[in-house]
């Protein structure tokens, strides 16, 4: 259920860039690497934020969350819920043993739980 390969942000792209790939993928949010790490999550709100005030040059990592969790491809759904929860996050990153292999929102899990109208 999670969306692999991972797409990502830099921390030093702009905003706009940012933006720019949320809205080209049709996503809510995007985890951000700097120097091959990952080191937060940008988010639409970020962004609207951002823009809101004055903002839209400045460098992703000046609005992101600077916070990501990780979890291992095996944790069952429950878990994950909780994770979030329990974080306050609304994306995790998938590793397989330690490195990234996707992500899973609490959009696609919500989906995934919702049963077929």
């Amino acid at each position: 259920h999670m969306s692999s390969p991972i797409v990502t942000v830099d921390a030093n792209a702009r905003v706009l860039e940012g933006a720019k790939l949320l809205a080209g993928k049709g996503i809510y949010c995007v985890p951000v690497k700097k120097d091959g790490k990952f080191v937060g999550i940008l988010t639409l709100d970020h962004i609207a934020k951002a823009v809101a005030e004055g903002k839209i040059d400045a460098n992703v990592e000046e609005v992101m969350r600077p916070k990501i969790v990780l979890v291992e491809k095996d944790t069952k759904i429950r878990e994950a819920i909780r994770l979030m929860r329990d974080e306050n996050v609304r994306i995790l990153v998938v590793t397989d043993r330690g490195e990234p292999v996707g992500v899973i929102t609490d959009q696609k899990i919500l989906t995934k739980l919702a049963p077929e109208q």
